[in-house]
């Protein structure tokens, strides 16, 4: 009989998503340049990637990189019952859509929830969602998330914490097209997902990682 023990003192990366924008298939059934259905692999959720801090008795602290339309199923899929914080890479549709969804985690949790990002994700989550950052008029429902500007180089690294202990972010500066996101170093592991090119002075950030996830 095989025991599966609960990770202790360590960092756990899990990746939700790694799909296009539309998503593998598109809502039509088109499955693109990617082999049929037989291969279950190319069945893919928009791009967010999942980080938990355990300490030594198990106990851990969690936040997830980017809340796309996948959001609530990528969650259960992947047992996370508690949420600490959400950071966000950049401002489009499938990387922000499932904000509300965060909702369960702030009832369960009964405050705030912690959200990260750069001027230009604020301001489109604001325009769109702005009843989650404070009440509208007219309105009895109370907002459920309290926002944290990332500016970097000027914004110095910053630690989430939790029940498992903090986890440390360091941001920097990419390019997506014709707009800047955001990437970001965790310990010994990058994830910079819809980059184009890097700053100069954002490749200090890749050198010497374990692991480069990068789309």
């Amino acid at each position: 009989m095989s025991v599966n023990f609960p990770p202790r003192n360590c960092l756990r990366f899990t990746l939700l998503g790694c799909g296009s924008s539309p998503g593998v298939p598109r809502i039509n059934g088109d499955w693109g340049s990617c082999d049929p259905p037989q291969n279950p692999k190319n069945r893919r959720r928009r791009a967010s990637l999942l980080v938990e801090r355990f300490d030594i008795d198990g106990k851990s602290t969690t936040v997830v990189i980017d809340t796309g339309p996948d959001f609530r199923a990528q969650m259960i899929d992947a047992g996370a019952h508690s949420l600490d914080a959400a950071v966000y890479t950049h401002p489009h549709a499938d990387h922000i859509h499932g904000i509300d969804d965060l909702r369960t985690y702030v009832v369960e949790n009964r405050r705030l929830m912690d959200v990260y990002a750069n001027r230009l994700t604020r301001n489109r989550l604001f325009e769109a969602f702005g009843y989650c950052f404070e009440t509208p008029a007219g309105s009895s429902y109370p907002p459920i998330l309290s926002m944290h500007d990332i500016a970097p180089p000027e914004t110095p690294p910053f630690s989430i914490s939790g029940a498992g202990g903090a986890i440390r972010f360091e941001p920097f500066s990419q390019m997506h097209g014709d707009i800047e996101s955001l990437g970001f170093r965790i310990g010994s592991v990058v994830y910079c997902t819809d980059v184009s090119a890097f700053p100069e002075q954002s490749l200090n950030y890749l050198g010497g990682a374990d692991v480069l996830i990068i789309d």
